[in-house]
């Protein structure tokens, strides 16, 4: 079993809870086929027990919120395995939003361990940032999201907007992402 520790105020941990995970990436960019970001397109693919629904909802808030911070405007589609057309809705989606560039978020591996009171994931999130028509990434990262979810004590959407504000954040190092304001 792994422990993490986690750093929250006492109050706060009795009022709200706070956030889980740690996010470590390997990533690489190639600046000069990155086309100038206006409009990102994000499509998730993540499902299981732990990356839960309210997870999801941290996560989307701050994708929105992280690249708004930069000037970009972005909207967030999740694809699961209940879709029974989701390359459809996908199209449409991006013929109707018209992006820049369009973000895979995808899960390639990890472990999930459900506990009674808690659900402790593991995750390998494989990223790729492609321009339209493009036929390689310009921007190409594999993480590894650690993170505890279920629990009283812990903040399932605060741990998913985490997620989304590493994310921002490597893009950030990575020079995709210029001129950003700081985030809450």
């Amino acid at each position: 079993m792994r422990i993490g520790i986690w750093l929250c105020s006492g109050v706060t941990v009795l009022a709200f809870g706070c956030a889980s995970g740690k996010t470590t990436f390997n990533s690489k960019a190639d600046l000069q086929a990155a086309p100038p970001l206006t409009r990102v397109f994000v499509i998730s693919r993540v499902q299981n027990a732990g990356f839960n629904n309210k997870v999801y909802e941290g996560f989307d808030k701050g994708m929105r919120e992280g690249f708004g911070s930069c000037g970009v405007q972005s909207e967030v589609m999740h694809v699961n395995d209940m879709d029974l057309d989701p390359d459809q809705r996908f199209a449409e989606a991006v013929k109707r939003f018209h992006p820049d560039a369009v973000l895979f978020v995808r899960q390639s591996g990890g472990n999930v361990i459900i506990g009674q009171y808690s659900t402790n994931s593991d995750l390998i999130i494989d990223m790729k940032f492609l321009a339209p028509n493009a036929k390689k990434p310009f921007w190409h990262a594999r993480s590894e999201f650690t993170m505890t979810t279920g629990s009283m004590y812990r903040d399932d959407t605060a741990t998913g907007a985490k997620f989304a504000n590493d994310t921002i954040d490597r893009l950030q190092v990575d020079g995709l992402l210029k001129d950003c304001k700081a985030r809450p």
